[in-house]
C-alpha cells in the first residue's frame, strides 16, 4: 500500500519497487523487486486518484507478475500526472 506520484518519472511511498518506466504523460510502469504472485491472477490492485480535480480516472494493468502499469487520464482521455493511492493484495 502506498501513494504513487506519476509526475517527474515516478515516486512511491510503499516499499519493494525496483524501477519506474515513464510511458508518457500520466502513464507509468512500476517494477517490483519480487514477484507479486506466481501468476497475475494471484494478486489484485485497487487504486484511486489522490487529487481534488474531478473527472480523473485511473486504469491498472498487470503486464507480468513483477510489475503494474498505472495510467491516469482526465475526462477528455488525455494523460495527466497525479498522485494515485494503490493497494496491492494477494488473492487466497
Amino acid at each position: 500500500m502506498g501513494v504513487l506520484d506519476v509526475s517527474g518519472g515516478g515516486s512511491w511511498t510503499g516499499g519493494g519497487v525496483s524501477s519506474f518506466t515513464n510511458n508518457g504523460s500520466g502513464d507509468i510502469t512500476m517494477g517490483f523487486t519480487s514477484p507479486l504472485g506466481a501468476t497475475i491472477d494471484d494478486f489484485q490492485v485497487l487504486a484511486t486518484v489522490q487529487d481534488k480535480t474531478s473527472g480523473h480516472m485511473v486504469t491498472i494493468s498487470k503486464p507480468d507478475t513483477s510489475s503494474i502499469r498505472v495510467i491516469v487520464e482526465d475526462d477528455q482521455g488525455g494523460g495527466i500526472d497525479a498522485k494515485v493511492f494503490i493497494v496491492i493484495y494477494q488473492v487466497t
